[in-house]
């Protein structure tokens, strides 16, 4: 043991031991430091975008229900009479026959979700999915939506083309429709 230790090692071994500690040096620093800290900030990163898009969530969902309160508002102060007629809160089956309507030539999806009552405001939201064979049928199916005489509010639209161009072939269209109404 006492020769290794007395062993002088030539210019060119030192220089490959020099390169070697500085390699391994190098590789250690790579996996304790570099790599967990980089997967930190990318997982740091991810948790920001994930609450900025909540946060955009939950700000358009406040301006619509401040919107949806300043109607309520503007329709109890009107007199009586002059306010158009709303169904009753429960009103599924009437929803049904207008969906007949406006649906009319497909055939549809729908999920509806129960009544909720909040701050006296009745709302039932709607979720629908249906195939137009064209953009124009898909947009007078829209429009059907849109005009139910109902207080409504159509979100989350999507369209999308079923075999290529948007404007020349079936489409797919899907979203929901909000009812909303006074609960006296």
């Amino acid at each position: 043991m006492n020769n290794i230790l007395k062993y002088s090692f030539s210019k060119r071994q030192k220089a490959v031991l020099l390169a070697a500690a500085a390699v391994l040096i190098a590789a250690v620093y790579i996996l304790f430091v570099h790599l967990p800290v980089k997967r930190a900030e990318e997982s740091a990163a991810l948790k920001k975008e994930e609450l900025s898009a909540r946060l955009e969530t939950a700000r358009e969902l406040e301006a619509e229900y401040l919107r949806m309160k300043a109607e309520t508002e503007r329709l109890k102060s009107l007199p009586e009479g002059e306010a158009s007629p709303l169904p009753d809160y429960d009103n599924l089956g009437a929803l049904m026959t207008l969906f007949d309507g406006i649906f009319r030539g497909t055939t549809p999806e729908l999920r509806v979700d129960s009544v909720k009552i909040e701050n006296g405001i009745a709302t039932r939201s709607v979720s629908f999915g249906f195939e137009a064979e064209s953009f124009e049928k898909a947009l007078e199916i829209l429009g059907g939506l849109s005009e139910t005489g109902c207080r409504s509010q159509l979100r989350d639209l999507t369209v999308t083309a079923v075999d290529g161009d948007i404007g020349s072939g079936a489409v797919r269209v899907s979203g929901s429709i909000v009812f909303y109404e006074l609960a006296e």
